[in-house]
């Protein structure tokens, strides 16, 4: 019992006591992913493929070789991008299993067409082009203090395209758009795949590739961690890693079912066990979401912000008068609430995958807070409050 907790053990040779560390058992080792990156047509390797993880801090370049090499990465299911300025980006879906040291995944890319075939003209004058890009900005970004310390520093590759019958905006980049985060301490190269805002609503799909900036000081370091979890604080990825670590009360959150959205009447609403909405997977470690209607979700350990009470009095203004009525009373002194988002599934499930996140794309629709946030909050799959 003299060597309990001590890492020691001791056996007797030669009538001497020989003391000896026991081996600590080795953590296990996670997966290494590697491949080669061709061109499709003349199968010649491809040199300097941006290789990453998407929306993680993960990835790597191809050598002379073709070849590219990501290390440490934990089991789950990811999307792998292969990027280049002279080639179509290819993602390939991948999920790493428990156990695999190593895999294998080779991509051949596609030359993009000419450019200079693809040119055509833009008739929009730079104040029309400077309006759309503002309110891409509010749209893409938000309007979180955090989205104000972000900065897209090529908008140079985004096109409008306006239709006048749908009242909407399409926006597209023929190049990853370069965004510094400086609340945040992040600097992401987006790339965006869909982007359109109808009828007061924004639909976007896209991959980002995270890189961490290096702070100037300590003050700076302390102010981007703060700030990080700030922003993890009530998130969707915050609220689905509970529902999978059966913390949801523990963690500040509240489930109410709703037959539908309190856009312009009080809904009755149904406090829900969050053990109801969540089934095992097939796969170890993977939840299965799955309900009817619409979710209320309120964060009770933090407060809406005034900027998002603004942001909502700006948008119903005009449109509703409940709602209107309702901000303008928060704003002329009553206290501000707690932070609800809502969520409606687009499919009859969803899966959550190990980091907390979606696994199938466009899995739900939100709306409230979780929608008001947007890429200014954003944090890489591996971040840990």
């Amino acid at each position: 019992q003299l060597f309990n907790g001590t890492g020691l053990e001791f056996k007797e040779v030669n009538k001497q006591i020989v003391l000896f560390k026991l081996a600590r058992p080795e953590a296990p080792e996670n997966c290494q992913l590697t491949g080669v990156i061709r061109d499709k047509y003349s199968k010649e390797p491809i040199v300097g493929v941006n290789v990453f993880i998407a929306g993680t801090l993960k990835g790597s370049s191809t050598n002379l070789d073709g070849i590219y090499t990501i290390k440490d990465v934990e089991k789950g299911f990811y999307e792998l991008a292969a990027s280049h300025i002279s080639y179509k980006i290819s993602i390939s879906k991948i999920e790493i299993i428990e156990g695999t040291k190593k895999l294998n995944i080779d991509f051949e890319l596609n030359p993009k067409i000419n450019q200079l075939k693809e040119l055509k003209v833009v008739s929009l004058k730079y104040k029309e082009w400077e309006n759309y890009f503002g309110i891409f900005k509010q749209e893409f970004l938000g309007s979180t203090h955090n989205a104000g310390r972000c900065e897209i520093l090529n908008p140079e590759v985004l096109d409008f395209i306006f239709d006048k019958e749908k009242q909407s905006i399409m926006v597209k980049a023929y190049k990853p758009l370069i965004i510094i985060n400086t609340a945040l301490g992040y600097e992401l190269d987006y790339y965006l795949s869909f982007f359109e805002i109808a009828q007061g609503n924004t639909r976007s799909t896209g991959i980002s590739n995270f890189k961490e900036l290096v702070p100037k000081n300590e003050n700076e370091r302390k102010r981007w961690n703060k700030n990080r979890l700030r922003s993890y604080k009530g998130s969707l990825t915050h609220f689905l890693r509970s529902l999978t670590n059966s913390s949801i009360e523990s963690e500040g959150f509240m489930i109410y079912r709703l037959k539908e959205l309190p856009l312009k009447k009080d809904v009755e609403s149904q406090k829900i066990n969050s053990n109801a909405l969540i089934e095992n997977s097939s796969l170890v470690g993977e939840k299965i979401l799955k309900f009817n209607d619409f979710l209320k979700v309120v964060y009770s350990k933090e407060t809406e912000t005034s900027a998002y009470v603004d942001d909502q009095i700006r948008r119903a203004m005009g449109v509703d008068p409940y709602i209107k009525n309702y901000y303008n009373s928060v704003r002329r002194g009553m206290s501000l609430g707690k932070q609800t988002s809502f969520m409606k599934l687009n499919y009859k499930t969803a899966t959550i995958n190990l980091n907390g996140f979606f696994k199938e794309s466009l899995a739900a629709t939100t709306f409230g807070y979780w929608s008001w946030e947007r890429l200014a909050e954003s944090l890489p799959l591996e971040y840990e409050p």
